[in-house]
């Protein structure tokens, strides 16, 4: 789907598979992934009878074929599924009817070294030509190598130590980012000259020789030609690889592809300070409808709103019918079930006009679960959320830090979450002002520190939705340092309201300052970020760009957790040639 404009493109089609109702098709169809971005895809599927019966696009009632089933679904679904893989049901005209299922697999399309990985490696000289003759020594070379790339240039990428008086030297490590050497493709040539270090004159050759980058990798012999020589090919010895490494940094879709699954955790300020849900300035307001149902907000069984009539006249039950999504059935567009009437149809959301769903009764607490949660749950496997409140009054009228949403800690997907944030509205009243943030940080660590033995491929994000700024200032900073050290990210979104100033959220603006200088009471620093503050005022922002602010951070700091404690991705294992190591471990002292 074209973000501008909210209309999917055309990306392509299948080969034909003919009278098979379990085909494998093998032709990849390309697009380029963005990670910060939602990304949907929708899929399909036509029964066609002849193969140049295919249709470039399918519209209803067409001639060329029958509609068997279409899907719509994320990109970051299918990269977010173990080995990329994801499979979803199909649907059509009939609601709940069986239409099959379809798979996708994702594929990354980039050579078997990335540019930005990094080559280490220890050469050899093997019976290397001696330069040197006098009648006091024995002859020899005071050795060194020099590492070029051949093209676009013959920029030197290395040079090695000189061995003085030695024709068999083991040359120390050296390192060359393929960026530099090959671009990234180890069919690309290099070259290397082996020469005799001269202190009264210019450097003598030995040999040189040209070869693919891939041998570097090997320990094959690579022999070394001395053109200065007549007839210009006298051998001079050779090289050999006596170690190498590839060091790479992990991306996130490398952990994915493993089977990694996020789990989320929500934590809703119920303070007094957000006012009085009866009072429509409240956050917690329930009286009206916030504009602007987006398509991303628009899960099942959430209930919406219509504007004005438009197309249908009064077919849906008319201006302010209460409806349940039943699905997205288009660009932009989602089925209806309106619950004052027998009728379903299909209404617009996203451009935020006068005719386009709402949803109904829908606060800014309401709207900002539906747009975090939306995003982070495509990378969630199980869609567990763990939904917590706090700063209200529960056990015999003492206010709470952290408190279970509903009978249930943990809910299914977004609308799990919405149930159970409107049970707790009903059974849960408002605590005194100020807000105590290390008991909720210190459950989620409590949770990783159980699960992190057994369940290595699980990570955790936090999400604090709150009104105001963090009260118990160092005991949350001694809380979020010892979360640096476990599977843990934390997003705070501050959710302004009317008449706040620059100092509402001046604790969490020093918190997560970008320097990680924080420190508990015990001088312990952060081992790495894990807090990402997000200030969202009276005008939300756009979901694509709430998307790309929450997403950027957290894949950095996921990453930076594994790297941190040398977990490999798995899928590198299905390489054993190269052996990648992570880039971010690699030893200072082995410079």
């Amino acid at each position: 789907m074209d973000g501008r404009s909210g209309l999917f493109q055309r990306l392509g089609e299948t080969e034909w598979i003919k009278n098979n109702a379990n085909p494998e098709f093998t032709k990849e169809l390309e697009l380029n992934y963005v990670f910060e971005k939602k990304q949907h895809l929708r899929i399909t599927v036509l029964d066609v009878d002849n193969a140049d019966q295919v249709p470039k696009e399918y519209t209803p009632n067409m001639a060329e074929g029958d509609l068997l089933g279409r899907m719509e679904l994320t990109v970051a679904e299918i990269m977010g599924g173990k080995d990329w893989t994801v499979t979803r049901k199909l649907t059509a005209q009939v609601l709940n009817k069986d239409y099959g299922t379809v798979t996708i697999m994702g594929l990354k399309l980039e050579d078997s070294v990335r540019s930005d990985d990094l080559l280490v490696f220890q050469l050899n000289g093997i019976e290397l030509a001696a330069k040197d003759h006098n009648v006091f020594t024995k002859a020899s070379s005071d050795s060194f190598f020099t590492l070029s790339r051949v093209l676009p240039d013959r920029k030197e990428l290395c040079t090695s130590e000189v061995h003085n008086q030695e024709l068999n030297p083991k040359w120390k490590e050296q390192r060359v980012n393929f960026s530099e050497l090959c671009g990234g493709d180890l069919r690309r040539d290099v070259r290397i000259d082996v020469s005799d270090k001269d202190s009264m004159t210019q450097a003598d050759p030995i040999g040189l020789a040209v070869f693919p980058v891939e041998r570097l990798l090997t320990k094959d012999l690579i022999t070394l030609i001395d053109y200065k020589v007549p007839p210009r090919d006298i051998k001079a010895g050779f090289v050999q690889t006596r170690e190498s490494a590839v060091y790479r940094t992990p991306t996130f879709m490398d952990y994915m592809a493993d089977g990694l699954d996020v789990e989320l955790v929500f934590a809703i300020d119920f303070t007094k300070s957000n006012g009085d849900p009866a009072d429509p300035s409240s956050l917690h307001s329930r009286v009206g409808s916030a504009a602007g149902l987006t398509i991303e907000e628009a899960i099942p069984g959430l209930k919406v709103v219509r504007g004005p009539n438009w197309k249908w006249d009064d077919q849906d039950g008319g201006f302010g019918c209460v409806g349940e999504v039943v699905g997205p059935v288009g660009d932009n567009w989602v089925s209806v079930q309106w619950l004052d009437s027998r009728f379903s149809n299909s209404y617009r959301c996203g451009a935020e006009g006068e005719f386009d769903l709402s949803p109904h009764n829908t606060n800014r607490y309401q709207k900002a679960m539906m747009g975090v949660a939306s995003t982070l749950m495509d990378f969630s496997k199980e869609k567990i959320i763990h939904a917590y409140g706090f700063g209200g009054k529960v056990d015999e009228g003492k206010t709470s830090f952290s408190f279970p949403l509903s009978r249930d800690v943990t809910v299914t997907g977004v609308k799990g979450l919405l149930d159970a944030y409107e049970q707790a509205m009903t059974n849960i009243s408002f605590g005194e002002s100020g807000t105590m943030m290390a008991e909720i940080v210190n459950r989620v660590v409590g949770l990783a520190k159980e699960t992190v033995q057994n369940h290595p491929q699980k990570y955790y994000v936090l999400v604090i939705l709150s009104d105001g700024d963090v009260d118990d200032i160092q005991d949350t900073i001694d809380a979020i340092v010892a979360a640096s050290d476990l599977p843990i990210s934390i997003i705070t979104v501050g959710l302004t309201a009317p008449g706040h100033s620059e100092e509402t959220y001046a604790n969490w603006r020093v918190i997560d300052d970008g320097t990680m200088s924080i420190k508990d009471r015990s001088g312990k620093v952060l081992d790495r970020d894990t807090v990402n503050f997000i200030e969202i005022d009276e005008v939300n922002k756009k979901s694509d760009e709430l998307t790309e602010i929450i997403l950027h951070e957290f894949k950095q700091q996921l990453v930076q957790h594994f790297t941190l404690k040398n977990i490999r991705p798995k899928i590198w294992e299905n390489d054993p040639v190269h052996n990648y190591r992570i880039l971010q471990n690699i030893h200072p002292a082995e410079a």
